[in-house]
């Protein structure tokens, strides 16, 4: 993405498919997205932590094709969120009003034995974090 889309501070709604991200270190973030869509992104965790925390009004996140990600989720607005992919973890910090939840994981050997070693892959402390949820769909599919 050139660097001037990140200029764009009145931006609302962003939806981006096969494409890199790379945040300038100026960037403060996106003060008016509601809603933020990446699929197949090629973008670090770094950027997207740092991206999700620095759009205070996000209320819809949804991240799909991502591979190997250890992802924290702090954004105190968000409602809905949506994850397809293969995820070592996923940390949900101050998520309160989060309603919906939708976990689609792929893992392979070397992830499925990292979450078993892991101590922070602990399903009652991580929806213990979410009190308003009232829907979750979860799938996980072992791959070889």
């Amino acid at each position: 993405m050139p660097s001037c889309f990140f200029g764009c501070e009145k931006l609302t709604r962003l939806e981006l498919s096969r494409c890199e991200l790379d945040p300038p270190a100026s960037f403060k973030g996106f003060s008016c997205l509601k809603s933020l869509n990446l699929h197949q992104v090629l973008i670090s965790p770094e950027a997207i932590e740092s991206l999700i925390s620095s759009c205070p009004l996000l209320e819809s996140l949804s991240l799909s094709y991502f591979d190997c990600l250890a992802l924290t989720v702090c954004a105190p607005n968000l409602k809905y969120l949506c994850l397809e992919g293969e995820f070592k973890e996923i940390c949900l910090v101050d998520t309160p009003l989060l309603v919906e939840l939708s976990v689609a994981m792929y893992m392979t050997d070397d992830v499925a034995e990292h979450m078993e070693q892991s101590s922070t892959c602990n399903f009652v402390k991580f929806l213990g974090g979410v009190p308003n949820l009232e829907r979750l769909v979860g799938l996980i599919d072992f791959t070889k």
